[in-house]
């Protein structure tokens, strides 16, 4: 009955909202699925300097994102019919992503030459033909969501998905080398192209109206700053590595990076779906404002740190088993990344309360400051660990940016830090005595890699949810009164 009513017509706009958000929510379930079973059957098939070179020729094409004129968004913002538009975007399009891939075949070289990785020039190359590929995806595609047509999305979204996977694995177990992700790739953007005209009706014509470029771009130059800071967080790291160390070094790091921040991060993004439209509302009323924030980051936290400590203590087995031995260097540098992911669920949830409370200049100083400090000190931190210096910038930059976002909540909120932490650490001793009760069963039994994973996870999660259950209900029941309220806000 439920899907019946997610998957029929709606009638008004919070409706289809609320529905819509259902649908994204469960295809970002599926997808990230089937990314995830897609890296481990890639790790099984490839090497780390595979992932590795592949990753540094990725960085070559993301420096394009810096030169994003935001016609997506401007469209989706401005009011009223937009078809007008779409011709000219569709034309702008081509012309810009054809000059960009122009310049990365003639730059591809010179990157190469600095990265001191003769691979790369091909690789780049062929690579750029995705640059070109995408600017002749159909601009009708935006109306998909502009007009709330979430059911549409989400078969576009899994159709992309899967045809990306097919052929990426096809393609590994046949050539097994980097070039087998660059198929992925190109294959993905072949799919996006027909995809786009089959999913919706409107056919763009090759004409350019300047007027019209110039009006969209008004709107959206002002997201060049954040796809900037975007860029240096998602790409900058890589670079650095890619010049310092090695194609292993970036393989391995990339890949700890995905797994272990994926569980955190992905709980965080969806209660952001809950909560930033919610402290909208509160935003005026202080007090119910702060109670709420520090109840959700209590529950967010007794739910993040089981997967902290348990990945530290089964990591190790998790790794070799899923990905195979010659991934077992991974595991160490997960095991210290993961503890990144507690420092970016606190960062979600005190943006969902500043941008809710009408403050996102807050998080965007928050996020700025966390790229300079990290680029700072990525440099001799590699020079003297290694890739697991790359790690501990991360961390460092993300410690200050929390601690201006701390200043933030006491300065505009008067929420305490005392209160913070309190809430922080509400479920660390549950988590702990399971830490040190999983590490006892694995020390006293003599087990394969796959049997202690399985006797690890549900020995650890049991020990875990009776031992939060007893003392939550020593304390007041405040994690069970938090999941009554999401239940009822959901």
């Amino acid at each position: 009955r439920f899907w019946r009513k997610i998957w029929s017509p709606y009638e008004t706009l919070d409706e289809g909202a609320i529905r819509g958000g259902v649908l994204v929510f469960s295809s970002r379930i599926l997808i990230k699925g089937a990314y995830f079973i897609k890296t481990i059957i890639l790790a099984r098939l490839l090497f780390p300097e595979d992932f590795g070179l592949f990753g540094l020729a990725a960085v070559a094409l993301g420096i394009f994102d810096l030169f994003q004129p935001g016609f997506n968004a401007a469209l989706v913002q401005e009011k009223g019919d937009v078809k007008k538009y779409l011709s000219s975007v569709w034309t702008a399009n081509i012309l810009r992503h054809g000059i960009f891939a122009l310049i990365i075949v003639l730059v591809a070289p010179y990157y190469s030459a600095f990265f001191e990785q003769p691979e790369l020039t091909n690789l780049v190359r062929v690579l750029a033909l995705s640059v070109l590929f995408t600017g002749f995806e159909n601009t009708g595609i935006i109306l998909i969501q502009k007009e709330l047509l979430f059911r549409r999305k989400f078969f576009l979204d899994l159709a992309l998905t899967i045809s990306e996977v097919i052929v990426v694995i096809i393609a590994a177990y046949f050539i097994r080398s980097p070039w087998a992700l660059v198929i992925g790739s190109l294959g993905n953007r072949i799919a996006a192209i027909i995809s786009s005209f089959v999913f919706h009706p409107f056919r763009p014509k090759l004409e350019l109206n300047w007027g019209y470029i110039t009006h969209l771009f008004s709107y959206g130059k002002w997201l060049w700053g954040i796809s900037i800071i975007s860029f240096l967080m998602s790409r900058g790291d890589t670079m650095v590595i890619g010049k310092l160390l090695d194609p292993e070094s970036i393989g391995y790091y990339q890949l700890a990076l995905g797994l272990a921040l994926l569980p955190s991060i992905e709980v965080a993004r969806v209660l952001n779906n809950v909560l930033f439209p919610y402290f909208s509302k509160l935003q005026n009323e202080i007090v119910h404002l702060r109670h709420a924030f520090i109840e959700n980051v209590r529950f967010v936290f007794a739910l993040i740190w089981p997967i902290t400590l348990g990945f530290v203590a089964l990591g190790h087995e998790f790794v070799t088993l899923v990905y195979g031995e010659r991934w077992a260097p991974m595991a160490t540098i997960a095991s210290v990344v993961i503890f990144l992911g507690l420092l970016r669920t606190f960062e979600y949830l005190t943006n969902s309360l500043l941008q809710g409370a009408g403050k996102p200049d807050i998080s965007t100083k928050s996020l700025l400051a966390q790229v300079i400090v990290t680029f700072v000190a990525i440099v001799p931190l590699i020079t003297e660990f290694g890739v697991m210096g790359a790690v501990y910038a991360l961390l460092v930059g993300s410690v200050v940016a929390q601690c201006i976002s701390l200043y933030a909540l006491r300065k505009y909120f008067h929420i305490n830090l005392l209160s913070v932490v309190g809430a922080i650490t509400y479920a660390l001793p549950s988590a702990l005595l399971m830490f040190i009760a999983i590490e006892g069963l694995l020390s006293l039994s003599h087990i394969s890699n796959g049997t202690a994973l399985a006797v690890g996870v549900s020995f650890g999660a049991g020990a875990y949810f009776v031992i939060l259950y007893l003392v939550d209900m020593l304390q007041g029941a405040r994690i069970m009164h938090t999941l009554r309220w999401l239940r009822r806000n959901s």
